[in-house]
């Protein structure tokens, strides 16, 4: 991935100016809302130094799904690192990802939470494949102290600008978007990046990043981090080998059908170098244009390629070497712009003996 300055500070300060619960943190204090049955007990939770819960910061997405739980540190044998565990909010006992009698409404989890203080940690969000959320979590990226945020968090939040908050430790992000299909579980060491859509559930602080409480959708961000982050085999889709095609027209033919088209206005924007339709988002912009290429050129990756490198999205990142395998940012995106399209490929009268470049 291309790095950028390292004298380019990346600042992503909760939105709540204390940090939640971590080595560094003194507690935090209470944000001004209604009064409701919950306000009673937040008070609390600056004396015994465990995270305020802001029940008006929890997205309103959220709050409708009734998939909440409590949690608590739980050491593992041994004496080894503490783990979070769910905790049934009605019988404070475990609760299970699997197991929806163990899980309660969100007013429910928060009271139980103010309650009992001295037993648990925090409250929790569990994913479903019911639900249409899908959950990113980014690990040891962001200085407790400052801020800061690690350059791969920062590329993240770019490409999914959703709800996000600060972790307990105060050194991690979650990140909570909808997608349109279920995603199977992924997790990397370095940086450590893990992404959930069922089976899983996520502990909420409302240590909100800039304030964003909107969720919003991420499936193509998604894909794309999948694409940038996970490249083994195992965690792509498109990862089939792609199909040997000659060129079935000229690059100009190409590009006079592209601009005539009914998505012609889309292609010349595109083809311009303008990601406008896509948040600047270049990167989803990228794969755009490789998806209208791909459609007019067939499975052809040289044509696609040679296309792309005349266009105005073009820049020297298209040859950077991203994935364990030596393929180029640019390879993978034309790989999976040709795998998006399946057989939908606009059927050309096949030209014999002609060079696609020059005819």
């Amino acid at each position: 991935m291309k790095m950028r300055k390292k004298n380019q500070k990346m600042n992503y300060q909760s939105n709540n100016s204390q940090q939640s619960k971590s080595s560094n943190s003194q507690g935090r204090e209470n944000d001004n809302h209604e009064n409701n049955p919950i306000e009673e007990h937040q008070s609390m939770s600056v004396v015994s130094n465990k995270p305020s819960i802001n029940a008006n910061a929890v997205p309103a997405m959220l709050r409708h799904f009734d998939q909440w739980v409590c949690w608590k540190y739980v050491q593992d044998h041994g004496g080894g690192r503490q783990r979070k565990v769910p905790v049934n909010p009605k019988s404070r006992r475990f609760a299970s990802v699997k197991d929806r009698s163990t899980w309660t409404g969100i007013d429910n989890a928060i009271l139980t939470y103010f309650q009992h203080l001295d037993e648990l940690d925090g409250i929790g969000f569990v994913f479903t494949v019911d639900d249409p959320f899908i959950g990113i979590d980014l690990d040891d990226c962001r200085n407790p102290t400052t801020g800061d945020l690690s350059f791969t968090a920062y590329e993240i939040l770019e490409r999914i600008p959703t709800y996000t908050e600060v972790s307990p430790s105060g050194t991690g992000l979650k990140a909570i978007a909808t997608i349109d299909s279920v995603v199977p579980s992924r997790r990397r060491s370095d940086p450590e990046i893990e992404i959930y859509s069922s089976g899983r559930f996520f502990t909420i602080t409302t240590l909100t990043i800039n304030g964003n409480l909107r969720i919003r959708d991420a499936t193509d961000a998604i894909a794309d981090i999948l694409s940038l982050y996970f490249d083994d085999p195992g965690d792509l889709d498109n990862s089939i080998p792609l199909p040997a095609a000659p060129s079935c027209a000229s690059d100009q033919a190409v590009l006079q059908k592209a601009m005539a088209a009914r998505n012609g206005d889309k292609f010349r924007e595109l083809w311009g170098g303008s990601s406008r339709g896509f948040n600047s988002n270049q990167s989803q912009a990228d794969l755009s244009l490789c998806r209208l290429l791909a459609f007019w050129c067939g499975p052809c990756v040289d044509q696609i390629d040679r296309l792309f490198r005349s266009s105005g999205l073009f820049r020297s990142k298209w040859d950077e070497r991203h994935f364990s395998s030596g393929a180029t940012y640019g390879t993978e995106t034309i790989q999976r712009a040709i795998v998006a399209q399946g057989t939908a490929f606009y059927r050309w009268q096949r030209l014999l003996n002609h060079d696609p470049k020059n005819e």
